[in-house]
């Protein structure tokens, strides 16, 4: 049996038959949501609610189970099939293989070795090759290939037959039987033509009862076994079909399988409880989400809002409306990311006010939150006039008075940077001494920090070095009146300042001479 990969964390219950008679009730049926997409239909077969009430009436007859596994397979034991160039039915090709066996004159009395006859008749007449995917019985009469599930469903439909009581057994990553014998249960390794009581040595005799040899099939760790009723043996064959389209991406088709599955389970009165068996109706549950999160994956956000407006509210609360927040919140969020990447904060904005209904006031907040940030970042590294740098600090300052908006050290490091671009388009257009005004009544208003400290150094070295360079020229000029004037203006603006002291000394000496 191959593995299952179909799961999702923590356990969710429903009541099977309550579950599968709300679908009928609340008439879920495929739905066209765009011209390009249609999605899956959410009712079960029909013939799986038959089923169930079949089995619930009383104990399955192995044509109940020749048609319910074919059935489970993607067959229907009416379908045609060649064997041997000749045209026939699955049906037709069991009930022949049944009679056989049922009439052979050398079919054991006893139970046990009626078990093993069973195994080897299905052996010589069906089962050529064990292939680890291939759970499907019908596939089994096309190619004679088997699987631990496809083999143990085939010999419960044959070993029923000729009345043998017979028992599935689940284990982590495999499926056999167990048969009822006069000596007691016994195993059935049914992937194995000679796994009749796996771990006990088989003699085999010539014509004449003399021993020719033996054979050993060791039994393999049973220890976390559960039992299996035949029905739920039989559904093994859809949660492997199921994993298969999972793995495949057909994510559409496993939920269609998951609800025939459920709906045939429905009806059950003693449920395994097994952490090897998927619970059906969950597994419903994690179908439906699996293909809203691949929608999602796949960029398709408005097929999810469509998805989730048809599939929330039609199952009893628990986690399914859990994960749909979850889902929802997430198809929001992309969705508004591909606004916001695209610099379309209007319609990001606006995608927010049309689905924000869909997510909660928290997520709400935050989606609005991130818009602004990054519409304030992008107009930040945007600045290019001072105008431009005015409008961001408003809108900035503005956010600010928000409760629960921008975290306060995200406001400052967009205002830091904008006060910043801001004085340097001020120095370029007005000078040093606007640019350094500029920002001394930017620290003074919102609080010193090293960013807008760095750049008033910046600005004030720049200032003073304009000044000396003024004096330098002036000097070299001889105008030693203007070197000696730039000299004291500059040394009011930088009082102390040795270089501006040195050059005010050398301009009195050179106009003293």
């Amino acid at each position: 049996m191959q593995k299952s990969t179909i799961c999702l964390p923590d356990n969710f219950t429903l009541q099977g038959a309550f579950f599968f008679m709300l679908l009928f009730a609340w008439g879920i049926f495929p739905a066209a949501v765009q011209a390009q997409t249609v999605f899956p239909g959410l009712n079960p077969d029909p013939k799986a609610f038959e089923y169930a009430l079949r089995a619930e009436k009383g104990g399955l007859n192995w044509q109940d189970m020749a048609e319910m596994s074919l059935w489970a397979s993607g067959a229907d034991i009416n379908g045609s099939i060649k064997v041997k160039g000749k045209n026939g039915t699955y049906g037709g090709i069991i009930r022949g293989a049944i009679l056989e066996l049922q009439n052979a004159p050398d079919l054991p009395d006893s139970l046990t070795e009626r078990g093993e006859y069973v195994l080897s008749f299905l052996y010589k007449k069906f089962l050529k090759r064990y292939s680890l995917k291939q759970t499907k019985v019908d596939a089994i009469f096309q190619t004679g290939y088997y699987n631990c599930v496809s083999s143990a469903a085939l010999y419960l439909i044959f070993g029923t037959a000729v009345d043998i009581e017979i028992e599935g057994v689940l284990t982590r990553d495999h499926a056999f039987v167990s048969v009822q014998t006069e000596e007691g249960p016994i195993d059935v390794e049914t992937t194995n033509q000679y796994g009749f009581d796996p771990g006990n040595r088989k003699e085999f005799h010539d014509g004449f009862g003399k021993a020719t040899g033996f054979a050993y099939v060791p039994a393999k760790n049973y220890r976390d076994r559960s039992p299996l009723s035949n029905l739920e043996l039989i559904s093994v064959i859809f949660s492997n079909r199921i994993s298969d389209l999972q793995s495949q991406g057909h994510y559409d088709e496993a939920i269609q399988l998951a609800l025939d599955r459920a709906a045939m389970l429905s009806r059950r009165k003693n449920p395994v409880d097994s952490p090897y068996f998927i619970d059906p109706e969950k597994d419903v549950l994690d179908r439906l989400m699996f293909y809203g999160s691949n929608l999602l994956k796949t960029g398709r956000e408005a097929d999810v809002f469509r998805w989730m407006d048809l599939t929330s509210g039609k199952f009893p609360p628990g986690e399914y409306e859990e994960k749909l927040t979850e889902l929802n919140f997430a198809a929001v969020n992309n969705l508004i990311l591909k606004y916001v990447k695209a610099g379309n904060y209007s319609e990001a904005r606006a995608t927010l006010s049309r689905e924000g209904g869909r997510i909660d006031a928290e997520g709400a907040a935050k989606l609005e939150v991130m818009i602004l940030d990054t519409e304030l970042t992008d107009q930040t590294k945007r600045i290019r006039t001072i105008a431009d740098a005015e409008a961001v600090l408003a809108v900035i300052d503005e956010s600010e008075q928000h409760a629960g908006g921008i975290p306060a050290d995200r406001i400052a490091e967009l205002r830091n940077f904008a006060l910043v671009k801001k004085s340097e388009l001020i120095s370029k257009a007005q000078g040093w001494p606007a640019a350094i005004a500029f920002l001394e009544t930017g620290i003074a208003r919102y609080g010193a920090n090293p960013l807008l400290e760095k750049n008033l150094q910046v600005f004030r070295s720049n200032y003073l070095a304009d000044f000396h360079n003024a004096f330098a020229r002036a000097y070299n000029r001889r105008n030693y009146t203007e070197a000696l004037k730039i000299a004291e203006e500059a040394l009011k603006e930088f009082p102390g300042n040795r270089q501006l002291t040195s050059d005010l000394e050398t301009a009195r000496k050179a106009a003293a001479n």
